[in-house]
């Protein structure tokens, strides 16, 4: 089984912010769901997210509708320590609970937060993972998890995907991952 984890920044790091209904969220979640869906076409079928709110969760949300049609897709939440979403808004908190009782498996990496536990979250997506999906641009100055992340991908040899955060600009495309 062909497995992707997501990764990505979280709204506030986005010029539409928290506005889903802005244009560029919309043309975003559409890229998204693209790739999705061309992993899924080339045999991708367990998807695997952090569960933050953001290109995680929008992912997240996005292969759940997708389980609707494709009986075969799994997705598979990884939660850093089980408080996470304590201090969320109550409509993030729906959101990120909605995915959590529709996933197909659940792992909690550690009951409490510790300064280390998104990276070990990070690092256990990209160790169960055949490929990254990301929403990053690893060439910034700016220090982000999705960056490190990025990296994390790299020196384990897992390919890729990146899409540029203001652009939406996919590179590679799939077809130079294709196993």
């Amino acid at each position: 089984m062909k497995s992707c984890a997501f990764t990505g920044h979280r709204p506030k790091s986005f010029p539409f912010g928290y506005h889903e209904e802005h244009p560029d969220c919309i043309r975003l979640k559409a890229v998204l769901r693209e790739q999705i869906e061309e992993l899924y076409g080339v045999g991708f079928t367990r998807f695997i997210t952090g569960c933050a709110i953001g290109v995680d969760m929008w992912a997240g949300e996005i292969v759940t509708d997708l389980m609707k049609s494709y009986k075969d897709i799994e997705l598979i939440c990884v939660v850093p320590f089980e408080e996470q979403a304590t201090h969320w808004s109550e409509k993030d908190r729906e959101r990120y609970f909605d995915m959590l009782s529709s996933c197909t498996g659940a792992v909690t990496m550690q009951s409490r937060y510790t300064d280390d536990c998104y990276t070990k979250r990070n690092r256990y997506m990209i160790d169960h993972a055949d490929v990254l999906l990301a929403v990053c641009d690893p060439n910034s100055n700016r220090r982000s998890g999705s960056a490190a992340t990025v990296n994390y991908a790299r020196k384990q040899r897992v390919p890729v995907i990146l899409v540029h955060p203001a652009t939406f600009e996919v590179n590679p495309r799939l077809q130079l991952i294709r196993s």
